[in-house]
């Protein structure tokens, strides 16, 4: 796949998803920004006009909605990159099970509901598309206090193991990626550990990673742009040698 293609964003308000918006209609793509509520699309349309930037749409696009996901069918996209997801932070002895499934719900069956319909529109069509899955590193790692949320990615990359094997066994002109980051100051971490209930604990979580985290969001859009023009068999991408030094160590001597 090349330049000119058209790629729909889910969650892409802000943050990775935001920033690889724009670094894609920056290398020629046609970019549909989606939204998780109606009240969101003036002002990402505001920042956009802001930068010039020309050639995308901005649409609501709740992934647990089921008549939001049918959208897509009418999009007529070529890359579905599947940005969306929330993280609820606390301890896994005590936290509410509705917010546990509803991590569930949102980052691993709405995705895979959403990445279906794709495929469906992409089969009755005869088209070449591309699947880009945004986990997380976490989901080499059992973090306490972000459990639900750990086990949650860990089971997006089981999810995205056994789809990308199905789908080379009925066509293999459509692909499936998935990206690692490592750990972002883009806000998402800071509301997920407001959940926790243990304010000293919340506190703490939430200065280490700010202090591990990085600004440097291209780092994750050039590595989605990277997977995107990769035709090869490799699934799994991280954005920095680093993160998959820190994976490797931690298999090799703790897992």
């Amino acid at each position: 796949m090349g330049d000119n293609m058209k790629a729909l964003i889910t969650g892409a308000r802000s943050g990775i998803g935001y920033n690889t918006g724009i670094y894609l209609l920056k290398k020629g793509y046609e970019v549909v920004f989606s939204v998780h509520r109606e009240s969101e699309i003036d002002p990402l349309k505001e920042k956009l006009t802001y930068l010039h930037l020309k050639n995308y749409s901005i649409i609501k696009l709740d992934i647990t909605n089921s008549l939001d996901r049918k959208k897509v069918i009418n999009l007529d996209i070529d890359i579905l990159l599947l940005n969306a997801s929330i993280g609820i932070g606390g301890s896994l002895l005590d936290m509410d099970i509705c917010k546990i499934k509803e991590n569930f719900d949102v980052n691993v069956l709405a995705n895979l509901e959403l990445s279906r319909i794709f495929l469906g529109d992409l089969f009755i069509k005869g088209k070449i598309g591309k699947i880009i899955f945004i986990s997380s590193l976490v989901s080499n790692f059992p973090i306490n206090y972000l459990g639900s949320y750990c086990i949650s990615k860990a089971s997006v990359k089981m999810m995205v193991k056994v789809l990308k094997k199905e789908l080379k066994l009925v066509n293999k002109e459509i692909d499936i990626k998935m990206i690692e980051p490592g750990i972002y100051n883009t806000g998402f971490n800071d509301v997920m550990f407001t959940y926790i209930n243990e304010e000293k604990i919340s506190l703490e979580k939430k200065k280490l990673f700010k202090k591990m985290g990085s600004n440097n969001l291209n780092l994750v859009s050039k590595t989605i742009y990277k997977s995107i023009n990769d035709n090869s068999n490799k699934l799994i991408y991280r954005t920095s040698i680093i993160d998959s030094i820190i994976v490797k160590i931690y298999h090799l001597f703790f897992s």
